[in-house]
């Protein structure tokens, strides 16, 4: 077995293997206990051996969960059953072949270590899912941000330039194309001209509630739309009924439809 005593460690690699708590969990308690006693050095490691119906109880918070051996895999589906469903899975010593390693992802697994003869392989995959899961919480609080600062974007050129398009919100947040489609398609399930589409009829909906002093024409084309026809046809296609008749039912559009904010 390798030791890791000749490698270096970084003092936040350190810092969070003191607080990670590893459950192993398999159907050869030898093997559980081998593997156990060399994740000890650098973890909190426990062991449960899923074919004791006595072991089957209610755990502990876990941060990572490695399954140990070929026959462990077929307790997939129980492990995640008495465990957090998001904690995430690793393969250890599965022995799979590609059906059963395709299988295994889609069940949850997001590594595999294969070799019996490099222990420290098993180190560093738990090493990057524990870097992934500590990056979640940044990469949602960047996801907000991005949010936040697209919608005020859309809102400022709304005002300025209402027929802007998706190049000119590029210009404007500074973002090629690509990056753009990506991080859009990532917030809101829309592409950029979808989802620009929408908040310019968002925005007329809000403005046929609200601004009674405007026709349907003026709202249109303050919206960034060619003509009053062609914001009916658009009005009518997403909401199911025109902006005369959305109007004359005297509706407010935040309770009509929810809108994007």
């Amino acid at each position: 077995m390798d030791s890791l005593n000749n490698k270096e460690v970084s003092a936040d690699s350190q810092l969070s293997r003191a607080k990670c708590w590893i459950l192993l969990i398999g159907s050869n308690q030898l093997v559980l206990e081998k593997v156990k006693e060399f994740l000890s050095k650098n973890y909190e490691a426990d062991v449960l051996d899923l074919t004791f119906p006595d072991n089957l109880r209610e755990i502990l918070k876990y941060d990572v969960l490695v399954l140990v051996g070929r026959i462990a895999l077929s307790y997939l589906a129980k492990a995640k059953s008495i465990v957090d469903c998001q904690i995430p899975i690793i393969g250890y010593e599965l022995k799979t072949n590609t059906d059963e390693r395709l299988r295994a992802r889609l069940h949850g697994v997001i590594s595999f270590v294969e070799s019996s003869f490099e222990e420290v392989e098993l180190v560093l995959a738990i090493e990057t899912v524990i870097q992934l899961v500590n990056l979640r919480p940044l990469q949602r609080e960047k996801g907000a941000n991005f949010k936040k600062e697209l919608l005020a974007a859309i809102k400022h050129l709304l005002e300025v330039q209402p027929s802007f398009n998706v190049e000119e919100l590029c210009r404007y947040m500074k973002l090629s194309h690509s990056t753009l489609y990506r991080k859009v398609q990532e917030t809101f399930e829309k592409s950029p001209s979808r989802l620009i589409a929408f908040c310019k009829l968002q925005q007329a909906g809000i403005m046929l509630a609200e601004r009674d002093e405007l026709n349907i024409t003026e709202i249109a084309y303050a919206c960034g739309f060619s003509s009053s026809t062609y914001l009916a046809r658009q009005f009518k296609k997403v909401h199911g009924i025109t902006p005369r008749q959305f109007r004359k039912a005297g509706l407010s559009y935040t309770q009509f439809v929810r809108v994007i904010e």
